[in-house]
């Protein structure tokens, strides 16, 4: 992959362009007035991470645009574990951004916020997180490019071909249900144990 950006930017923009390494001796750091132009052009902005959005020219693009977009974003920032894959980011714009690309492709993901703001995180970190059918659903219509990310999702889903039925479960209604429980509570019809579960269902916002 390293291999093929620089040759990309070699290609596109000439031997002027400079490429070097972040302090993290991973990262790939290009420094050219021209590549910023073209980019801020296609839609991007000078903004922060925590005001990054998806581009208008990506969310008005055709199906195929919009898949190989989403499917990049998971190669580079994505992961998967086990019976989940997912996504983090500090942006509450672009986190409500890709769960509307999700939902459109048939994929109902989860959103939570993984850290809030404290003395270790300037600000909340929202990750989307999809498993269960949905899992089968995203490698379907996305999917991952990356070798390493997309052999492990494989693997997972060749491992588990039914349904979890502990995974795949009514999402977004926690706000009706916690509703319809007050109203048992107050007439004294509710229990110990339905309360305890009622602060699960405020936690994951699923049932």
């Amino acid at each position: 992959i390293i291999n093929s950006f620089h040759s990309y930017m070699k290609g596109h923009y000439g031997d002027e362009t400079h490429i070097g390494l972040a302090t993290d001796r991973i990262t790939q750091l290009v420094t050219s007035w021209k590549i910023k132009k073209d980019f801020y052009n296609a839609g991007m902005s000078y903004l922060l991470s925590y005001d990054k959005t998806i581009p208008y020219t990506i969310l008005q693009a055709p199906k195929e645009t919009v898949i190989s977009f989403i499917q990049g974003l998971f190669d580079s920032d994505g992961y998967v574990e086990r019976n989940i894959a997912g996504i983090a980011t500090v942006s509450k714009k672009m986190s409500d951004q890709i769960m509307m690309i999700l939902l459109n492709l048939g994929i109902v993901a989860r959103l939570r916020v993984k850290s809030k703001a404290d003395q270790y995180h300037s600000r909340p970190v929202y990750e989307i997180v999809i498993s269960g059918d949905s899992l089968r659903v995203f490698a379907k219509e996305i999917g991952f490019r990356l070798l390493r990310k997309k052999e492990a999702l494989e693997k997972y889903l060749f491992e588990h071909q039914g349904s979890n039925t502990n995974v795949d479960i009514f999402p977004y209604i926690t706000e009706i249900i916690e509703k319809n429980w007050r109203i048992l509570s107050n007439n004294k019809l509710s229990t110990s144990y339905f309360a305890s579960q009622i602060d699960k269902i405020r936690e994951r916002k699923r049932i």
